[in-house]
């Protein structure tokens, strides 16, 4: 799939500065064509202007010009630089202000929206700016931490009027993870009609040297009962394309997800408990180890595990060794884990959460998780279940239900708790 931008993207692209800051990443050529003809093949009526929102340089509102005819456009931001360029490249369609959307949303109703939105989380923007963004109390979707891309489909569907229509390129984990949820029961409940497009190379950014998969979802406003159309897109055409009933799932899922054969048994959550909360630490922590007193740092040092100490076949190496309570009555833990839990001999499994296959390790060692790993353990501490539940997860089986199917940079919670487990008195 071409990743190619317009000339005039390109050029912003080249000037551009700290664009991981603003979560500013550039949209390529035949995604913004693809996103325009979702607006045009599900809107029921003449679109008079699309509102590009977070608009950049114009790459989107560039397609709407090629794909629609007697069209106006206008463009938010609130980067001044590309403002001036999009204001520029379109001085007979339409123009783009300088607009917080996040803090000033209530620009409806209008007919069509378009939109690569900031890719920023809570982290980013800061705690001055996420409380700002709370405050305004527009935002009813926001679970756990706060994604600005998600903010904007939700804005989207607020502003639309009845029978207005959007589309997004935005990334995957929209369409899957837990703080999600209340997003798409959202889209559900205020669209009649919702297109969930998996691009064959998830990742069109790969060229700015960004690491994001992505996906394109467009909708419809309406009051009917919501129809889900999940496709599959090359980059040239639709090879792939299935209606189905979105009740049926809690999330959105691929065309080889619902191609699986249903499950049978009781989902792992029934025995099993999933922990998705490990902790890391604050830049510059190591220094301040350095300057601390060694022999009160040393008293009680743990083990910590990441994703990369988990090998493919499922070996554990635990190289590195904090004091966690040290770190953390100084202030240097930035996100905490259950230390209790943690630091018990319970038997565990430990899964390397960030990777393209799925890892699993069986251990009975203490050893603190970080917020790269997800940990399993039996409620009743059944190490036999727990072997073969890593056996199951290294299948095949479980790595298209996990990975292929429901196609993720992590592997999600709600995807983990949702497998069903085999019978396993029968197999043996």
């Amino acid at each position: 799939m071409s990743q190619k931008l317009e000339h005039a993207d390109e050029k912003f692209a080249e000037k551009a500065t700290k664009q991981s800051e603003k979560g500013q990443y550039f949209t390529p050529k035949i995604v913004a064509d693809r996103l325009a003809m979702d607006l045009k093949e599900l809107s029921q009526q003449s679109i008079s202007v699309v509102h590009d929102l977070g608009c950049g340089p114009g790459a989107l509102s560039a397609a709407v010009l090629r794909n629609h005819s007697d069209i106006r456009i206008r463009g938010y931001d609130i980067d001044d630089s590309a403002i001036s360029d999009y204001n520029r490249r379109f001085p007979d369609f339409g123009s783009a202000t300088n607009l917080d959307l996040l803090i000033n949303p209530e620009i409806g109703p209008i007919p069509a929206a378009i939109s690569n939105p900031p890719y920023l989380t809570s982290r980013k923007l800061g705690p001055e700016r996420t409380k700002e963004i709370r405050d305004n109390r527009y935002f009813s979707t926001i679970k756990g931490k706060l994604n600005t891309f998600s903010l904007f489909i939700e804005l989207a569907i607020k502003e639309l009027e009845e029978g207005g229509v959007a589309a997004f390129i935005v990334p995957i984990a929209v369409t899957n993870l837990e703080d999600h949820r209340a997003l798409r029961n959202m889209l559900l409940s205020e669209c009649d009609q919702i297109r969930l497009t998996w691009l064959k190379e998830s990742n069109c950014f790969k060229d700015q040297n960004v690491e994001v998969n992505a996906c394109l979802i467009s909708f419809r406003k309406g009051a009917d009962e919501a129809i889900l159309e999940i496709r599959e897109w090359d980059g040239e055409m639709i090879v792939r394309s299935e209606q189905i009933d979105p009740t049926k799932y809690d999330f959105f899922p691929t065309l080889t997800f619902i191609e699986l054969p249903v499950q049978q048994g009781e989902s792992l959550d029934t025995e099993f408990e999933v922990i998705a909360i490990g902790f890391n630490w604050k830049k510059g922590w190591e220094e301040f180890v350095s300057n601390s007193n060694q022999d009160e740092y040393n008293k009680a040092l743990l083990p910590i595990v990441r994703g990369k100490d988990v090998s493919k076949e499922g070996k554990l190496q635990l190289n590195s060794s904090l004091n966690y309570k040290f770190l953390k009555k100084n202030g240097w833990i930035d996100r905490s884990c259950d230390y209790e839990l943690h630091s018990s001999k319970r038997p565990r499994l430990i899964l390397a959460d960030i990777t393209s296959g799925i890892k699993v390790a069986f251990t009975e060692s203490p050893c603190l998780p970080m917020n790269s790993v997800k940990v399993i353990y039996h409620k009743e501490n059944d190490k036999s279940k727990l072997k073969k539940l890593r056996s199951y997860l290294m299948s095949e089986d479980a790595h298209l239900r996990l990975k292929e199917a429901t196609p993720n940079l992590h592997l999600p919670k709600g995807n983990l708790e949702r497998l069903k487990i085999p019978d396993w008195s029968e197999s043996e």
